[in-house]
């Protein structure tokens, strides 16, 4: 884990990794946590980061005694198999496939 939400004033730490809902948990920090009105949805990870409610983990070591942590992680494997299939979707919608595969110009 090497992001995380920080709220000093909640004395809370919220890790993450990438393609785990981050987003939603931005959401939730915004509009649940911190009872923010008037941030656009599109926006809560960047405005968090703008106001001082984002941090890299190895920033936080020693500094959060007395903070409940909790760490949001997704099984490897369907991420694995997520960004796998994202990646040939993605492939397919450009027309490059067959580059991704080895498989152009076999008849």
């Amino acid at each position: 884990m090497r992001r995380a939400f920080v709220s000093h004033e909640h004395r809370l730490i919220l890790y993450w990794s990438p393609k785990c809902g981050c987003t939603s948990l931005a959401d939730w920090m915004v509009f649940g946590l911190l009872q923010r009105e008037g941030v656009p949805r599109s926006r809560t990870r960047h405005w968090l980061g703008e106001n001082g409610y984002f941090a890299k983990a190895r920033d936080l070591l020693g500094e959060t005694k007395g903070y409940h942590s909790v760490a949001f992680t997704r099984d490897p494997f369907d991420r694995i198999v997520s960004a796998f299939g994202e990646q040939i979707h993605r492939e397919v919608s450009n027309g490059r496939l067959c580059e991704m595969v080895g498989v152009c110009g076999i008849a």
